[in-house]
């Protein structure tokens, strides 16, 4: 597929038919080296496969579907949603892209459970570390103030046996 693609990569000595014909090579060569892409799990260069085809046709469902489903696992969820959202604008009763949309919701709401819990997790120590800090601060202020007594201490006593002397 990718030697398919290097043969007319460079369409512009075409006709105007020849280069439609090109186009419509490209689109197929890239949506099948994502389809590909995704069954090694190179979701990367799944997404990159899908963005040519939609450079070139942006209303491809085909490639807005396996886009979404490199994005899932990349957890972009963001632009995954908006594929599936598009998609099923131009084409609403695709049932893949249907359940790939639940897919996508499920995984939203594992995502967020799981921020929600870091995040709480992050506060719940942030507010052991205030509370630490309050701790020490007033440990530190009695330490320090009872170090200045003493050293005020020290030197009226130094203060007073020079007088005397």
């Amino acid at each position: 597929m990718t030697q398919a693609l290097s043969f007319i990569e460079y369409d512009s000595a075409f006709t105007d038919d020849e280069k439609q014909q090109s186009k419509l090579l490209k689109v197929s060569c890239n949506l099948n080296n994502a389809a590909c892409k995704l069954k090694l799990r190179d979701y990367k260069q799944a997404v990159k496969h899908c963005t040519k085809v939609l450079d070139a046709d942006s209303k491809n469902v085909k490639a807005l579907y396996r886009r979404a489903q490199a994005c899932i696992q990349l957890v972009d969820l963001d632009l995954a949603e908006m594929d599936i959202k598009k998609a099923l604008e131009i084409d609403p009763d695709n049932r893949d892209v249907k359940l790939e949309y639940k897919l996508l919701r499920e995984k939203v709401k594992e995502y967020n459970k799981k921020d929600a819990q870091f995040y709480g997790n992050i506060f719940a120590k942030m507010n052991k570390v205030e509370h630490l800090n309050s701790a020490v601060s007033r440990y530190v202020d009695v330490h320090v103030i009872s170090f200045f007594v003493v050293k005020v201490k020290a030197c009226t006593l130094m203060f007073l046996k020079t007088l005397i002397q």
